[in-house]
């Protein structure tokens, strides 16, 4: 099977994600969950990438980046592969920890943010009984202002495009799907999420 594609470029946004490899867990408790999040801030803080969302699930994560400079691959090779070494230590085994190399979709921020934003705040309903802002290892509670956002975690820009935190809540707890629902129920996602324009001008640049 082919590598996923990446496109990187100055200013790019991103919805990345990965899985445990088999559909394993990779977050076994509380303490990997804080490393991660932890190595997450570090990479990003050395390599300018801004975090504009994150969600933590049993076997799998997501992240909304932005990346200034256009080098997302170098700063999620060093958050995964620190966090994997670090787990094969701690849980004594080898091998890799997720199903292959990370899974990045290009989003264009000015039309589609806002979907890909209440996305991944909504997966934690796959299997959490409880209120979406009581799930404690995602973004969602900081955009509430139930939680003070962590240092590295950007909600401003997000929270400007719906006009707020109520319309926020309103946006993401609304159980209508949106069209970025509905191309993820899809077997295979677009590389790119946009506009027709967007993706023709996305097209023209690099691919790694």
């Amino acid at each position: 099977m082919p590598r996923p594609l990446r496109i990187e470029f100055p200013g790019a946004w991103h919805h990345v994600m990965n899985r445990g490899a088999s559909k394993k867990d990779i977050f076994l408790d509380d303490n990997d969950r804080f490393f991660f999040l932890d190595l997450l801030a570090k990479s990003c803080e050395k390599n300018e990438v801004e975090v504009h969302a994150y969600c933590l699930m049993r076997n799998h994560f997501h992240l909304i980046l932005r990346t200034p400079l256009g080098n997302m691959g170098e700063m999620m090779q060093q958050l995964c592969g620190v966090y994997a070494r670090s787990f094969n230590d701690r849980y004594g085994r080898d091998g890799g920890l997720c199903r292959g190399r990370y899974r990045s979709i290009v989003v264009d921020s000015e039309r589609y943010l806002l979907a890909v934003s209440r996305y991944v705040h909504r997966n934690p309903l796959a299997f959490w009984e409880g209120s979406l802002e009581s799930y404690g290892w995602s973004s969602y509670p900081a955009f509430l202002g139930h939680r003070q956002a962590q240092d590295w975690l950007f909600t401003s820009e997000t929270l400007d495009l719906v006009g707020g935190r109520s319309k926020y809540r309103g946006l993401v707890e609304s159980p209508l799907p949106s069209d970025v629902d509905r191309l993820f129920e899809q077997p295979t996602a677009p590389a790119v999420i946009g506009s027709e324009t967007f993706k023709a001008n996305v097209s023209k640049r690099n691919v790694v």
